[in-house]
């Protein structure tokens, strides 16, 4: 059996600051001994711009792997290669494993030269490889690893295209790191951003705080206010009252740009103040149509970069750039040295560096956990086949189904106060608690700022594998706001497990390259894009959705007020808003669920497409059911805001005993058909437009049509003729 699939996930606990740094870097792990082993070779490796950067080098014995040249692994780090002189006590695991291993400190951090700027790591990864290759130990084939930061520079390096370059591994990365590790839906991922700014200040070099300007008396002061800030920060990382993040001077700062301790970056108050928006500073960490090289992409699903995994496996592979895998795993970032098999690393490497056929790429295209099953399954692409989404409905009654939303259902109002916020519980945190925890406490009774939607108990096992979205209408009598949707597990026993968590920033909206703010209490539609998972909903459950408007300090604070992000706005300042989400059929709020073996399946198609007027217009579905299944059929307009009273004929169709056994004529979308169905066997859906009718005030357009039966039933669904 493979060993990556015989794992056992647990979570851990909250990890005490000081193991957080070996924790949190993925280094490259340590091996075994050598009785003698080759010397470390230190080297200060010119850039291009003759900035030198601290590099070790570590060989392969060669009593057990030759004289060489070796296949080559690099990895540059912002987290500190070692102290120059003094070698490790063990040899790291690449070159016991038979490779000649290049790291090296990033520019401006530890022993290298320069200035800080992570941008310049992809140019500085291309320097590097190709100075390696140019070294006699080298065999000129080479490949890029590592994690978390390591793994965003493997990313930038292989964009710029090193002709040495052969293939890589980033794990819990993002080829778009601005936008996966930092902005989502237009906020600011609050205790990612600050927590490692403050936690890699000290690590700059002596190059680059020379660059700042500053007198030694005032570096010093920075040092001791970088050491109180994070001292505050590391020790309000609970979930108790007293060590919470509510309970820190410096996680509520407002204006965000006001936190101490971070000057010696040199880029933090202009970070704040220019990169709210979607620009060119964000763009070019976005580099995933740049990278054509095969490509082993490592996440895992409660990571803070579970996000920018599936997306650089999904984007480049769609790009048409052979070879690309990936492996899921279950944990957040702070475990995921564990959970990622030594082997998966050499397997990899071997066949492409060494020319060894391990099997790999013999192997499906991706392994991923299946969380809430417990077990290891894999797909050929992602989402999985056989994925159909369903919609699940936001009722004003706290109900989450898949039936269509009364047409004057109520809606609901709750008051987000920026000063008094939701508490982050788990989720793809960095430093913060991660992972899975209960949510019950983040709930009503205990918050009324919190709306939450639970499905009936479950009578069969729900696979979700894909992305989820949550879909809101919504308004506020604030200029700007945040919606927060929280897709969750409800166990009988009532523990309520966060699976996925995202927010929109009302002024993004439309677009996160410009913003637009609301107009009180009108009527909005808002997108939540809370990313991908692979979990088993399981019987006896519920499927629940909560809707609030701050998970404080997973994402920061909307104040409310519309005015510029991050650098104005005091608590002072700070309104509270009135926020209201609706549910009748006019503004429906649902959730869109990728269901792997759901009993759905939604087909899509356009009525009229010929332009010209017709007497008949239909478009014919089929599908084989059995005597006495209950099947629901359920006509929409996609987009089906434009559908709305608009009219279209659906019949459903006993093909045994040619008998119509439902009609609904010109009646107003959407159209839903309920029915036991009267013998086993094939079953015909008409969708019709009928223009001498009422042409005006027919439906020509998209639409979807949805078969609500068994699993069985749903999968003999397709379309089967056309008729003008």
């Amino acid at each position: 059996m493979n060993k990556r699939h015989i794992f056992s996930f647990k979570p851990v606990g909250l990890l005490l600051f000081p193991f957080i740094a070996a924790l949190l870097l993925l280094m490259i792990p340590s091996g075994g001994l050598f009785a003698e082993p080759p010397p470390m070779i230190e080297e200060w490796v010119a850039m291009r711009d003759g900035v030198r950067l601290y590099t070790r080098v570590f060989l392969p014995d060669p009593d057990v792997w030759g004289p060489g040249p070796y296949a080559t692994l690099v990895s540059t780090t912002p987290y500190r290669v070692g102290d120059p002189g003094k070698p490790p006590g063990q040899w790291p695991d690449h070159a016991v494993n038979g490779y000649a291993f290049v790291y090296q400190d990033h520019r401006g951090r530890y022993a290298s030269e320069g200035v800080w700027t992570r941008y310049n790591d992809g140019k500085d990864g291309y320097d590097t490889i190709e100075w390696a290759a140019s070294q006699s130990w080298c065999n000129q084939k080479i490949g890029m690893t590592g994690g978390s930061a390591l793994g965003i520079a493997t990313y930038l390096t292989a964009a710029e295209n090193p002709p040495h370059l052969v293939a890589i591994m980033p794990s819990i990365a993002s080829a778009d790191s601005q936008n996966n590790s930092s902005f989502q839906g237009g906020s600011l991922k609050w205790e990612t951003s600050l927590g490692w700014i403050l936690y890699v200040v000290p690590g700059l070099s002596e190059s680059h705080l020379a660059s700042l300007g500053m007198t030694p008396e005032e570096i010093a002061a920075e040092k001791m206010a970088n050491a109180l800030a994070t001292g505050d920060v590391f020790g309000h990382l609970g979930t108790t009252p007293g060590t919470t993040a509510v309970d820190s001077q410096t996680w509520m700062t407002l204006p965000l740009s006001d936190v101490l301790g971070l000057r010696l970056t040199g880029f933090w108050e202009d970070y704040l103040h220019d990169y709210a928006v979607q620009n060119e500073y964000r763009d070019q960490y976005n580099v995933w149509d740049r990278i054509n090289v095969p490509a082993l992409h490592v996440g895992g699903w409660y990571d803070l970069f579970s996000r920018g995994t599936l997306e650089a496996y999904t984007k480049i592979s769609a790009a048409g750039v052979p070879d690309q895998k990936m492996f899921m795993t279950y944990g957040h970032h702070m475990i995921m040295s564990d959970l990622i098999p030594p082997d998966l690393t050499y397997q990899w490497f071997d066949y492409w560096l060494k020319g060894i056929d391990t099997g790999i790429m013999d192997q499906p295209v991706i392994d991923y956990y299946l969380m809430g099953a417990d077990e290891w399954r894999t797909a050929e692409q992602w989402p999985p086949a056989g994925v159909e989404y369903a919609t699940f409905y936001l009722h004003a009654d706290g109900m989450l189904s898949t039936d269509f939303p009364n047409r004057k259902a109520s809606s609901e109002t709750y008051f987000y106060d920026p000063n008094d916020p939701v508490l982050t519980l788990g989720g793809r945190n960095l430093f913060y608690p991660a992972g899975p925890m209960d949510q019950q406490t983040v709930e009503p009774p205990y918050r009324n700022d919190v709306l939450v939607y639970s499905s009936n108990v479950l009578h069969e096992d729900v696979v979700v594998a894909g992305n989820v979205k949550v879909f809101l209408h919504a308004s506020s009598d604030a200029l700007d706001t945040d919606y927060i949707a929280k897709l969750i597990d409800v166990h009988p026993d009532g523990t309520a497990i966060n699976i996925l968590d995202d927010v929109i920033r009302a002024r993004f909206r439309e677009s996160q390259q410009y913003e637009v703010l609301l107009n009180a209490h009108q009527k909005y539609e808002f997108t939540i894009d809370l990313g991908d998972t692979a979990h088993l909903f399981k019987t006896g459950h519920r499927i629940q959705v909560d809707i609030s408007s701050s998970n404080f300090p997973g994402k920061d604070r909307n104040t409310n007020t519309g005015n510029p992000l991050y650098v104005q706005d005091t608590a002072e300042d700070a309104v509270v808003a009135a926020n209201t989400i609706y549910h009748d059929l006019y503004h429906r709020s649902y959730v869109v669920l990728p269901i792997l073996n759901g009993n759905t399946r939604t087909l899509n198609a356009t009525l009229g497409d010929d332009p010209k007027p017709s007497l008949l217009d239909q478009d014919i579905f089929q599908f084989f059911g059995k005597k006495g299944e209950t099947v629901v059929m359920r006509l929409d307009a996609r987009p089906w805001q434009n559908g709305l009273d608009k009219k279209a004929t659906m019949m459903l169709w006993d093909r045994t005993h040619r008998v119509r056994l439902f009609e609904w004529d010109r009646s107003k979308l959407p159209n839903v058909i309920k029915v036991t169905l009267p013998a086993t066997g094939e079953y015909h859906i008409v969708v019709a437009e009928q223009p001498g009718w009422g042409f005006w005030r027919k439906y020509r357009g998209d639409y979807s049509l949805t078969l609500e039966a068994s699993w069985e039933t749903c999968q003999t669904l397709a379309p089967t003729a056309w008729v003008e």
